[in-house]
């Protein structure tokens, strides 16, 4: 039996962003629905946000118990239709449609980037990455110590190599691993308040 994707290190970061992004969505249609409950007459459209609210409830929820709930759930997730009634003017109704759309888009857009396929093509799926990443990642580290050597024999640093030793000077690891202050740092921690940095430079 396959482990569910939710419980990957993967699996686990993108729910979370997911679970951020429907919140942040349940939020924007919420205040729709309240502005559009102050006019009696927009009592359909007032419905119509209440079902979207109700089905990105039913998302969060399904996220919250494992990915595989929540990929089926967006496969048959489907929001309402706008009403369309000409008799009711009203510019809240307007409004309220194109914040709604905005929301629906957003959301939809997020979900079918991250809700892509269930837990066992999302394992597979990383898997059949792994070997290319591993790869990727020697040819990265291989490059990284032939341009060093490169820039040792001609004695030169480039910018990047500035912003490390800076940080090799004030950073050590300690014998348990955690990164603590160098005496260096200690002396300039007594000297300087704090330092502002400009990123641009």
């Amino acid at each position: 039996e396959s482990i569910d994707f939710s419980e990957s290190v993967w699996g686990k970061i993108l729910l979370k962003n997911l679970k951020e992004e429907v919140l942040d969505s349940i939020n924007g249609l919420r205040l729709i629905k309240t502005k559009l409950e102050r006019y009696p007459e927009l009592e359909k459209w007032v419905l119509t946000v209440g079902s979207d609210i109700d089905n990105l409830k039913g998302l969060y929820d399904a996220i919250e118990d494992s990915w595989d709930k929540a990929f089926l759930y967006n496969q048959n997730l489907k929001f309402m239709t706008w009403p369309s009634d000409k008799k009711v003017e009203h510019q809240a109704k307007d409004e309220a449609q194109e914040e709604r759309t905005t929301i629906k888009d957003k959301i939809k857009k997020t979900v079918s980037n991250i809700l892509i396929y269930d837990s066992d093509n999302a394992y597979r799926d990383v898997y059949a990455m792994k070997e290319v990443l591993e790869k990727l990642k020697s040819v990265i580290f291989e490059f990284d110590r032939a341009f060093k050597s490169k820039k040792k024999e001609r004695k030169i640093i480039d910018f990047n190599d500035i912003e490390h030793y800076a940080l090799k000077i004030l950073v050590r690891k300690d014998e348990n691993g955690n990164y603590v202050g160098t005496d260096v740092a200690k002396k300039y921690r007594e000297k300087f308040e704090e330092i502002a940095i400009d990123e641009y430079q």
